[in-house]
């Protein structure tokens, strides 16, 4: 790098760098070296010098404006520039030795991330419908076949009557959302592989987009597309996509959420599921759970998940253990629970993708009016077998939603 630098005047002054990458922005440059100063009347000014970087600079050569903060430039003088290196150096080595100690205080730092207001959920007291996806398991086997007469509904305690029910008649909105961070290549190019198979599940009524993600996320089809095009949008898509490194799990989970709310408002009377495939492994960023859950569930969406063999629920922080507020551990089995749905752990994603599409087809409908009550609050949802239907099926497990909100 080019030391040698004009004093003479109060001019801004060009002076060739070489390889000073300030990434076309305003920047601050330090120099650790002896600065000298033309025209000769100053010796060398060993040390700390400053100088301010205009933006727009390029790679290979700035101007100098001629300033520390304001003013002409000067050097900082020697005994001030030794003790202000030594303090930086200092700090260097304390954030190498004690990097816990400052992490707080970097994470405190980084810009905060616009997150939009959570949706509020659309159910209003007096007049709307709430919307319940129900799955009767027995064992692993799953029971179809009920009627209405075999479900009872709660709404915080108090039984409900059912306005309508269904069995697989409702066409389904579904997002299909594929982690493709570098540990999950593997498994997104076998649930590709096996794409065409799954999406037979289906009826040519339902509707499939699909998303990639990583730390950001990508659309590769919207819900406009037939259902084999879709196959092969994910085929081409886990392997061209251009996302950066890194995961954020519930980042991507909101984004489909809001491209489920947007169908809602075109296609009231339909189902609307998640599917994602993840390892459930990272931390999510001023995104907290109960943000992810009011979103599903404010749109009626069941969330499914086909998680690696080897992922782990995160684990509770030790007592008097610090915990960064701002950073929330994924755990995509508790979102998967709380809408009603199912969390897998497979080794093979191609032999488990079509057996969640059979799977999330062979689902019930049940609706009813909600009671009255205050807005904003959340309500608990609880559904069960009518005593004659839960002496036909004694061990009948069933999934369902946790709740909902009530609109404010």
């Amino acid at each position: 790098m080019a030391r040698h630098i004009d004093k003479s005047g109060a001019q801004a002054r060009q002076v060739q760098v070489r390889k000073a990458q300030v990434n076309r922005d305003a920047a601050r440059l330090f120099f650790f070296q002896p600065v000298r100063l033309d025209p000769g009347e100053c010796a060398d000014q060993g040390g700390l010098a400053m100088v301010n970087v205009t933006r727009g600079a390029d790679d290979d050569a700035f101007a100098f404006d001629g300033s520390l903060l304001s003013g002409p430039w000067r050097p900082v003088p020697w005994p001030v520039a030794r003790i202000m290196t030594m303090m930086l150096r200092l700090l260097v080595l304390f954030c190498v030795v004690f990097p816990g100690a400052v992490a707080p205080v970097a994470a405190a730092n980084l810009p905060t991330a616009q997150q939009p207001a959570a949706p509020k959920a659309t159910f209003r007291a007096d007049v709307s419908e709430v919307r319940v996806d129900v799955q009767v398991l027995d064992g692993k086997k799953i029971i179809t076949g009920l009627g209405p007469a075999d479900f009872q509904i709660s709404d915080e305690g108090q039984p409900q009557t059912m306005l309508r029910f269904g069995e697989e008649s409702e066409p389904v909105a579904l997002v299909i959302l594929i982690d493709v961070s570098g540990s999950m290549k593997k498994y997104a190019r076998q649930l590709a592989s096996a794409a065409q198979a799954a999406l037979k599940h289906l009826k040519p009524q339902d509707r499939v987009s699909v998303m990639v993600f990583s730390r950001g996320t990508e659309l590769l089809s919207d819900f406009s597309v037939g259902l084999e095009e879709v196959a092969r949008e994910i085929e081409v898509g886990v392997e061209q996509h251009r996302l950066p490194s890194g995961t954020a799990i519930y980042n991507s989970v909101l984004e489909a959420s809001r491209l489920l709310a947007t169908d809602k408002e075109k296609n009231l009377a339909s189902r609307r599921a998640v599917l994602i495939l993840t390892d459930n492994a990272s931390l999510n960023y001023q995104i907290t759970e109960a943000q992810v859950l009011r979103e599903l569930w404010g749109v009626d969406a069941v969330l499914n998940a086909l998680v690696t063999d080897n992922a782990e629920r995160p684990k509770l922080a030790r007592p008097g253990a610090f915990r960064n507020p701002d950073f929330t551990p994924t755990d995509i089995f508790k979102l998967a629970d709380q809408t009603g749905g199912e969390a897998y752990q497979v080794d093979r994603a191609d032999r488990a993708f079509p057996q969640i599409m059979e799977r999330l087809r062979s689902r019930y409908t049940v609706i009813y009016r909600p009671p009255s009550g205050p807005p904003g609050v959340f309500r608990s949802i609880k559904v069960e077998l009518s005593p004659a239907a839960r002496r036909r099926y004694p061990g009948a497990r069933i999934r369902t939603r946790a709740g909902y909100y009530t609109a404010e």
